[in-house]
């Protein structure tokens, strides 16, 4: 690449390995992003609501969840994302980040050549249907 420094070069060589991995969980994930919501993601978003709206947490409104789990949902409301497309894509971009944790957990353990692999892995069983990977629920966030 012209006029790219060397370190922008080496960073870009070690995160190829993402790629891949970032493309199935997308794949995985595409097909659910406009079904119905679960109960779970519906829960949460109305507890995230009434919060907004001054509701106290854990006094008014209870849920068995932490708050920066529905934190995020109350961002979601916030800038307009509390669609069922704004919560599944919350869980894609969640389950990106668990892929990019996974690839590097596994490059450090074990080393770079089998970063892909942890990636992948991760990325594979966080976005399984049969687990309700596709979901933006208390386990995956």
């Amino acid at each position: 690449m012209p006029g790219a420094s060397s370190s922008t070069i080496s960073r870009l060589r070690r995160v190829h390995w993402f790629v891949p991995a970032a493309a199935v969980v997308v794949a995985m994930h595409a097909r659910f992003l406009f079904m119905p919501l679960t109960a779970d993601e519906g829960g949460f978003m109305a507890v995230a609501r009434w919060w907004r709206h001054g509701g106290h947490l854990y006094q008014d409104v209870f849920v068995d969840r932490p708050q920066g789990m529905i934190l995020l949902f109350r961002i979601l409301d916030t800038v307009g994302l509390d669609s069922v497309w704004g919560i599944r894509l919350l869980g894609v971009v969640m389950c990106l980040v668990g892929t990019a944790a996974g690839g590097v957990i596994t490059a450090r353990l074990v080393g770079h050549e089998f970063a892909w692999l942890g990636a992948l892995l991760v990325g594979v069983f966080s976005s399984s249907p049969k687990y309700q990977g596709y979901a933006s629920n208390g386990e995956l966030l």
